[in-house]
């Protein structure tokens, strides 16, 4: 959670985050995507902005243990505005068997923490 000076920088600061979090896709290498990433716009209560979620798993699992999750990734990350306050949180998982429900429980537990939280200025 970051308190800004202003709604512009607080909105800036929002879009580098999401911007930033959306790089690393490049960095993980030869994959193949359970669920494409996808960015959003999101609104829960006062906090707007956007959402990003995805799921992934290596193109090559055969140097991979078997009943291991390692080679799988859910990923829910948000990155909200109200006034000057921006937050941005993020979960991540195991992708397992099933990437659709990791990522409604990377949604769940981001939401409750973002309902949690303060609203500022």
């Amino acid at each position: 959670m970051l308190f800004l000076p202003d709604e512009q920088s607080a909105e800036q600061a929002r879009t580098e985050l999401l911007r930033w979090d959306g790089s690393c896709l490049s960095d993980e290498g030869d994959q193949s995507y359970s669920i494409d990433p996808r960015l959003e716009p999101f609104t829960s209560g006062p906090w707007t902005g956007e959402i990003r979620t995805f799921a992934v798993q290596d193109a090559d699992l055969s140097h991979r243990p078997k009943g291991t999750d390692r080679h799988s990734i859910a990923h829910v990350a948000v990155g909200v505005r109200h006034g000057t306050t921006m937050v941005y949180l993020r979960w991540q998982g195991p992708a397992g068997t099933d990437p659709a429900a990791a990522l409604r429980t990377g949604h769940a537990a981001i939401m409750h923490t973002l309902g949690r939280l303060p609203v500022g200025g």
